[in-house]
């Protein structure tokens, strides 16, 4: 079973769900993204872009196989090449009783003394878990990730946020990360539809409102029946 360190944003985002990871499991497929999301995934290249662009000299490794990526990212570190871009770090592991290969492509690699900064970039503008985990459990699998590979932790985990700013973030050893990863894939492995309950705040900027939002009004599910009487309220 193939995991990547992406899949934090499909428990979290547009918020938490564990029906969503089944549904994705699934192969549901999901509506089109909306133009919000749109001018939102516009402005995040734009941002990753700038940043990319701060650098004099990266080896970019952003096209290509994931395979040929990957080789190419262990060439590069054994070089000792200044920066790397769209790296691929890829290990295997056992979670909830699985053989998973967990592969993640962090945006930067940063030679800095005897090893790498793990970089993101970011358009958020507050980098906490209460309000995004995402991005923090992200980092941290992109940390074992690279632990993992070549034998050292990174020298430190940084976003660099949509306020223009460098932010650290702290790394357990992956710990974290992999126990939510392990919760993660019970819901994708599971025989049944995990209950998450609905709701309008919750489910408005999701793919599978569709999905989810009719069967809740038709079983009168409690999150859509206040919702309604929300709206008919004076």
């Amino acid at each position: 079973m193939r995991l990547a360190a992406s899949q934090f944003y499909e428990y979290h985002q547009p918020s938490h769900c564990e029906l969503r990871l089944f549904l994705i499991a699934q192969g549901l497929e999901q509506a089109p993204p909306g133009p919000f999301k749109e001018v939102l995934r516009v402005l995040g290249e734009r941002h990753e872009r700038n940043h990319l662009g701060s650098f004099a000299e990266v080896v970019d490794l952003s096209s290509g196989a994931l395979e040929d990526r990957e080789q190419r990212t262990a060439e590069e570190i054994a070089k000792s090449s200044p920066v790397i871009y769209q790296a691929v770090i890829r290990a295997e592991t056992n979670l909830n009783g699985a053989q998973c290969e967990v592969i993640g492509e962090p945006d930067f690699l940063i030679r800095s003394g005897n090893g790498y900064v793990v970089r993101d970039c970011k358009l958020s503008r507050r980098i906490t878990e209460r309000d995004h985990p995402e991005i923090l459990r992200q980092l941290e699998i992109y940390g074992w990730l690279y632990q993992q590979a070549f034998g050292d932790p990174p020298i430190r985990l940084e976003v660099f946020s949509g306020s223009g700013s460098i932010e650290p973030v702290d790394y357990d050893g992956g710990v974290t990360a992999l126990a939510e990863l392990t919760e993660m894939l019970g819901y994708m492995q599971s025989e049944s539809e995990p209950f998450s309950p609905v709701g309008w705040t919750k489910c408005s900027d999701c793919g599978y409102k569709p999905h989810c939002w009719p069967r809740a009004e038709e079983g009168r599910d409690v999150g859509a029946v206040l919702d309604e009487l929300h709206c008919f309220s004076p």
